[in-house]
Formats: structure tokens, C-alpha cells, sequence
């Protein structure tokens, strides 16, 4: 085997990342910094004195990137930064190379990078370590790293400001006025001229003038962790996020969802939904909790979330529901979170879950479908010298693993699945050789193609053996000398850890319902990496034609039924980044592109009268024109057409100005006024409450039948119009699911149910039951019908 250990990632300067770095860097021009005469602490930028020169810089800055959205300010230190980037974009890159940069630019030397979880803390680390040779050969320096704990941040104060110094750490390091950081027993000498020694960490790092990189910000929205964040008194934050709550401060670069995915970015999304024809499957609801958590009881709703049982822990979800195939589901716990049963499943509040008899069948499906999608487009990868993996994530490690260490019955269901696949790609005699001595050096030891990553109990130190474990296997995971290749997991994986050549997604289980579609499927939209000679490079448009890159760049994600909106809440997602959508300036390059005008000169006269009707605020040195609230849509509009004679589509027009400040209610004419207050005359509400009296009395209807002519008639309709066809398994595929406007959608049967198969739904006597419950006709009434037709169509009950 190969010495994955000496292959390293190769890194290059991606022309979207460089834009990034250019407008940090041109905020600071011709702003002055004093260096300190101590050896440890950062140069002094004196924010206010040089306010004026960086409010200028910051304005050109967004004036030639046309960004609108946010405030512009600069009085007082710390001068925070915005930088929009979208997952998957080499975020993490880039700001690792703004650290190189500011020591470059201003000698600034003490940094700290604020990270809102511990898996996204061992990422950053990762990434650092991995990149320390390429900035090394760059800017001809290192990074001296320190880890957060009570003992490294002693070396990290201590440490020359000739080195560049960065602590990571998340926030709940120092948002508790019990965090060790902010305990007041110690007394450091950093020989700064100080009045008095910092008396805690949190005092010395605060007298080194730091520079904080913070990590997606709209984690760090806490009111305990905004109060202590001032503590670290620093001179810079810049704020690196893919997503922003509109809180805007000082915004300096933008790269949104939309312009990733068309600038070809990232990988683009095919989403395959799994649904079965001919069965109605039994969708479980946790909706809500009663009771104390000693006597704590689930009201869980089905089907369609129109009735609903309540159990308790020891309760039999089989017995409840009269479904034998449950019975093994017994309540073993119930928590605001989940219901978790003996069995090791669990049902997660707000997630709707298939608890059909076919359910393990479908799961079976999606895993079968995951594995021909990995072999579809693993050997062709393979011959371009790139490893494909695929993510598996299921609800419960019990079904991967028994504590015992024994495989559960999903690890079971793939390995049987896997064995079939793969015999039927071994049949195919025009094979890349190679590529098939790498398929048989696993065919019989099929348990090394598949691993699983699970935090045992969400303990720290259980959270950092799973992601070290993760992360320490990059390098080696994306080489064909390693044999793993499909990974299952529970939501551990969610963020902080990414490999690149995550080509398949499998979504076996539900996910928490507060972490978005983008953020479930983002582990696999970055860019695939390549090996060569030199190590791991990768894989961008400008190295291949456009087709060859998609065919290669593609991430495929595989759901169950249940999440048939999956594609329409990725696209939302993604249109809620776009940067355009949050702004609300218009141009006449806008108007054109959104099809509302047919060339340039049409729009810049739309532009005029809408300025004439201020409508808008039309900027004459830029051409933008920023939309005003204004109710005078439709008159803007009719004198376009009428006297100006300009030629332009009014239905995109209005949805333009819908979508920035909901106006359909101004638009199409409809009424905002209140509703009128109903009040009640006190002589008629006598006569009322009689009439109601009198026409609210209980009432029943009873009506007799014949029972055989009832049970002829039945009989006789089921032999005539009775038809039940197989149950068939239909994937719907949804490429390029990304934007509204590039989707295609493409249906295709997969199979149906083998008639050996072992899967049912009830017993005949538990059928028998459920139809008398539907019917309310009599146990004996079903058997006499059941025994009466004909035995074809009584045949066809088993399908």
C-alpha cells in the first residue's frame, strides 16, 4: 500500500477568495499603526483618529461591489467587518489567510478565532495544521497554534509578537463569569507599562489589543455571550458567516448561495426521493409532551396527523396501535427531545417517521439506491484519481452497532446489499483494471468498505474521540489505498468536519428540525479533490470543460417520501441568501437581467419615471435607485405604458417591488382596512338563544338493513371493481434541485416487492379487525365477505 501519510493537500489561490482578502485589505489603507515596544502585545490602530480615512474605504468598497444591505460606522474600537461566504466556498481558507495578511499589512500578530461548537473548534484546527506549509511558502511565516485550555493560554499571552499567535476557542470557554478565563486569582506581568497586572487570562488577553476572527456570528446572539465578549477589549472583529440575521456591520464582501452555485463553486444537488406505490404508510408524529418528567406522557399523532395516542414509558406503541409488527417498539424513556424505545430507535419531537410494515423495506431501498448511485460514479472518478465516499445517516448507533460491538441490523442490511451490487459491477468485463482489483481486494472482507462515527453519550470528551477520529482519517479517507469509503453517522457530522469527496448522501433518518436542508447536506458540497503525484489538488471549473466538471462536481442526496419538500426548502434557502433579494436597490442591468426590460436603454427610462414618481431614489453618479415604500405602484405603471410609451413586463415589475416590501396587498388593490367590530343588539339576543335552543337538540338517525343483501352487494362490487396492484418502489429524481430555474425533474419505477419477500403489514386476522374498525360492520360480517369472493381478488390482498 501507498504512504498516505506523506500525501498532502495542495492549495491554490481561488480568484473569489482573493476578492475577499483585497477588500479587508483595502480598508486599512493609509491607516497608521504604532508598534509596541513590549514583545507581546498587538501594534495600537487608533479606530477613532483614522475613522474617517476607514469609513471612506469601507463606503468604495461597497460602492464598487454594489453592496447595499447594513450599517456603515466607524467611531470607536472594535471596528467590526462583515464577510458573507457561502458554505462550502473555502471560508475557512480565507480566513486563515487574513491572519497572514494583517501581519503582512500591520505587523499584527495576536490573534483569536471564536468558533460556536467543539467539532467546528477541531475543524479549524485540522484546517490550520493542513495549510500551515502553503501560507509558510507564501508569506514566508507560521502560525504558532494554541488549542484552547487553562495551561495553552498561559503560552499564548507569553508568547513574541515577532511569531504569529492564534487561540481558538469557542464561546462557552468564556461566556460564565465561572469559565477559568475570567477567574480573577492570578497575577501576570507582561511588562506593558500596566498600572496594575491583569489579575485573570481574560485581562492579559485583553491588554495584548487581540484581533478576534469570529466563526459564523449568528452563533454568538447570546445575551450571556455578547455580555463577555466585550471582556476581550479587541481591536478588530471580523465576522466570517454564511448566514447573517441582517445585522449587518460594516458588510465588505459578498458571496451568496445563488452566485456559488452559478459561478460553479460548490457542487450542484440531485435530490432522489424514494416513495412507495399502493401502500399507506403508518407516519408517526411526536407533537408534544404532558406531564411531569417522572410521569411524563407523548401524544404522538397519525396518520396524517388527524388522530392521536398517548403513551407512557412501558407502554407497547404495537398494543396501542393493535400492530403486531410494533410490538417491539416498548417505551423506554420519553424527553422533551424524543421518544426512545427498547429497541433502540427513537422518534424525535416535530420529526414525522414511517412506521409502516414496509418501513425496514424502504429503508432497505434507499440503502440499495445509495450504493448503486456510490458505483454509478465511482470508477469513472477512479480513473481521474478521485476517491468517492458516501454519508449514511441514521437515527440510532444501535442499529449500526450493538454496545456489545456487534453489527446492528442497518450495518447487516448494507453488507447484504453491498454484496449483490457489487457482484453484479464485477460481471461487467470492460472494468478499469485497476479499478476492479480495488473492488476485489474488499470482496470478501465487505465490513472495511463501511465504518461508522457515533458519540456514545454527548459528553465532550466523547464528542472529541469521534471528531479526532474523523479528522486524523482525512488525508487517508480521500486515498484509494484506504478501503472505507461509505460512512454512517448520526447528526454528529453536521458541521465542523467535511471531506470533499462526499459524493453520495443518504438522509435514512430525520434530522433535528432547527438545522436547515443546506446545513444537513453541506458536509458534501465542497468541491472534490483529486490525487496526483504531489498529493491532493482540487477539482475547478477552470480545469475542466463545463460538462466534465458537473459530471464530476455533483452531490447526490437520497430521501425517504416523508421529505417531499426537501427540494422546494433547499431552493427557498438558497434564495433567501441571495444578496439581491435582500437588498432592495434596482439598476438598470437588474432590470434587464430579471427580464422586466429588453435592453438598457428601455430601463434607464423606467428608471426616470419611477425616480419622477418617487417610487424610487435614483442615485445619478451610480444609476442605482434605492425602492421607497411607496403605494403608487399601479399609477407608476399605467403612465410607464400610456405616456411614456416604454415597453416592459408590469408583472415582473410588481413582483420585484412584492418581493422587497410585500406590497400585494398596495398592489392589486386589496384593502388593508380593519375589520369592523360586530356588536350585539341585547333586545334580540332573547329570541336568538331560543331559536338556537330549538335547533340544537340532540337528534339521531337510525336506519336497518338486510345483512346477506348487504353482504351480496359487497361481495359483487369486490369481484367487479376491486384491484390491488403491487406495491412498487418510485424514485424521483430532481437535478440541479439547487435554483428554481435549472431544476429537472425525472420519475422512474425502481422495483416492486419480490412475492417471496417476507414483509407484511398485518395478519389476516388483524386485517379482518382493521376493516370492521374502518367499516363498523361486525368481525363476522368481514370473514363472510372475505370467504365469499372470488379467490383471485382475495389473492390480491397480499399485495
Amino acid at each position: 500500500m501507498r504512504d498516505t501519510n506523506k500525501l498532502k493537500f495542495k492549495f491554490s489561490k481561488l480568484p473569489h477568495q482573493e476578492k475577499a482578502i483585497e477588500n479587508i485589505t483595502k480598508v486599512f489603507e493609509q491607516v497608521k499603526c504604532t508598534n509596541p515596544a513590549d514583545g507581546k502585545s498587538n501594534p495600537h490602530l487608533d479606530i477613532t483618529a483614522s475613522s474617517s480615512i476607514i469609513l471612506d474605504n469601507i463606503e468604495k468598497i461597497r460602492k464598487e461591489d454594489n453592496i447595499i444591505p447594513g450599517d456603515v460606522s466607524c467611531n470607536k474600537a472594535p471596528l467590526e467587518l462583515d464577510i458573507l461566504m457561502e458554505t462550502g466556498t473555502g471560508k475557512t481558507f480565507t480566513f486563515i489567510e487574513t491572519i497572514f495578511k494583517l501581519n503582512n499589512l500591520l505587523n499584527l500578530s495576536k490573534f483569536i478565532i471564536l468558533v460556536p461548537s467543539n467539532p467546528i473548534r477541531k475543524g479549524a484546527l485540522k484546517n490550520i495544521e493542513i495549510t500551515q506549509d502553503f501560507f509558510r511558502r507564501e508569506y514566508r511565516k507560521s502560525i504558532s497554534v494554541y488549542d484552547y485550555s487553562s495551561s495553552s493560554v498561559e503560552s499564548y499571552i507569553h508568547n513574541s509578537n515577532k511569531n504569529i499567535s492564534v487561540l481558538v476557542m469557542t464561546y462557552q470557554s468564556f461566556n460564565n463569569i465561572k469559565n477559568t478565563i475570567n477567574k480573577k486569582k492570578l497575577e501576570i506581568n507582561l511588562n506593558l507599562n500596566l498600572e496594575k497586572n491583569p489579575q485573570s487570562h481574560m485581562q492579559a488577553i485583553a491588554a495584548l489589543k487581540p484581533v478576534i476572527i469570529m466563526d459564523e456570528p449568528h452563533r454568538f446572539a447570546g445575551a450571556q455571550t455578547q455580555k463577555f465578549l466585550p471582556s476581550f477589549e479587541p481591536q478588530i472583529i471580523f465576522r466570517y458567516g454564511a448566514t447573517f440575521r441582517n445585522d449587518y456591520k460594516n458588510l465588505i464582501y459578498v458571496l451568496d448561495g445563488v452566485d456559488a452555485f452559478k459561478d460553479n463553486l460548490v457542487k450542484s444537488i440531485t435530490v432522489s426521493g424514494i416513495s412507495s406505490i399502493g401502500v399507506s404508510n403508518l407516519m408517526l408524529h411526536y407533537k408534544e409532551y404532558t406531564g411531569t418528567a417522572k410521569e411524563r406522557k407523548a401524544v404522538i399523532n397519525y396518520p396524517g396527523s388527524k388522530q392521536s395516542i398517548s403513551v407512557g414509558v412501558g407502554d407497547n406503541l404495537g398494543h396501542t396501535l393493535h400492530l403486531d409488527y410494533l410490538n417491539e417498539h416498548v417505551v423506554e424513556k420519553i424527553t422533551k427531545q424524543e421518544v426512545v424505545f427498547t429497541n433502540g430507535q427513537s422518534l424525535a419531537q416535530n420529526d414525522v417517521i414511517d412506521y409502516s410494515g414496509l418501513a425496514k423495506l424502504k429503508l432497505e431501498k434507499m440503502l440499495q439506491e445509495t450504493i448503486q448511485t456510490h458505483f454509478g460514479k465511482e470508477e469513472r472518478l477512479f480513473k481521474r484519481g478521485i476517491k468517492a465516499l458516501s454519508l449514511i445517516f441514521i437515527d440510532s448507533r444501535k442499529k449500526y452497532k450493538q454496545d456489545d460491538g456487534s453489527p446492528g441490523e442497518m450495518a447487516k442490511s448494507f453488507e447484504k446489499i453491498y454484496r449483490t451490487e457489487l457482484k453484479a459491477v464485477l460481471k461487467n468485463k470492460s472494468l478499469h483494471p485497476e479499478y476492479r482489483k480495488y473492488l476485489e481486494r474488499t470482496a470478501k472482507e465487505i465490513n472495511k468498505v463501511h465504518d461508522g462515527y457515533f458519540a456514545i453519550s454527548r459528553k465532550l470528551k466523547d464528542e472529541d474521540e469521534i471528531i479526532d477520529l474523523i479528522l486524523e482519517k482525512k488525508e487517508e479517507l480521500l486515498s484509494h489505498s484506504t478501503d472505507l469509503r461509505f460512512i454512517f453517522s448520526m447528526w454528529a457530522l453536521q458541521e465542523g468536519w467535511d471531506n470533499p469527496n462526499i459524493f453520495t448522501l443518504c438522509k435514512l433518518a430525520p434530522s433535528s428540525s432547527h438545522i436547515t436542508k443546506l446545513q444537513q447536506i453541506g458536509r458534501g458540497l465542497r468541491l472534490a479533490v483529486r490525487q496526483t503525484k504531489g498529493g491532493f489538488e482540487r477539482v475547478t471549473i477552470d480545469d475542466f470543460h463545463q460538462s466534465e466538471f458537473e459530471d464530476i462536481n455533483e452531490l447526490d442526496v437520497i430521501i425517504p417520501e416523508e421529505e417531499s419538500s426537501f427540494v422546494n426548502s433547499i431552493q427557498n434557502e438558497v434564495d433567501s441568501h441571495n444578496m439581491q433579494n435582500k437588498t432592495n436597490f434596482i439598476s438598470d442591468e437588474k432590470l434587464c437581467e430579471m427580464g422586466i426590460c429588453k435592453n438598457i436603454r428601455t430601463a434607464n427610462k423606467l428608471l426616470d419615471v419611477l425616480a419622477y414618481f418617487k417610487q424610487i431614489e435614483l442615485n445619478d453618479e451610480t444609476g442605482v435607485g434605492k425602492i421607497i415604500d411607496n403605494e403608487r405602484i399601479n399609477e407608476v405603471i399605467q403612465s410607464a405604458i400610456e405616456k411614456q410609451n416604454i415597453i416592459f413586463d408590469k408583472e415582473k415589475l410588481t413582483e420585484l417591488f412584492n418581493t422587497y416590501f410585500n406590497f400585494e396587498s398596495k398592489i392589486t388593490g386589496k384593502s388593508k382596512k380593519r375589520g369592523a367590530n360586530v356588536t350585539i343588539n341585547k333586545k334580540n339576543w332573547t329570541k336568538f338563544k331560543i331559536l338556537w335552543d330549538d335547533i340544537n337538540r340532540e337528534s339521531s338517525y337510525e336506519f336497518s338493513v338486510d345483512q346477506d343483501t348487504l353482504i351480496t352487494n359487497i361481495v359483487n362490487k369486490i369481484n367487479k371493481d376491486l384491484h390491488i396492484s403491487k406495491i412498487k418502489f418510485v424514485k424521483t429524481a430532481t437535478r440541479k434541485a439547487e435554483l428554481k430555474d435549472t431544476a429537472e425533474v425525472v420519475e422512474s419505477i425502481k422495483s416492486d416487492i419480490a412475492e417471496d419477500s417476507n414483509y407484511s403489514f398485518y395478519t389476516l386476522r388483524e386485517f379482518a379487525n382493521k376493516i370492521a374498525d374502518s367499516t363498523k360492520l361486525s368481525f363476522h360480517s368481514i370473514v363472510k365477505i372475505l370467504q365469499d369472493i372470488d379467490e383471485s381478488k382475495f389473492k390480491m390482498l397480499s399485495n
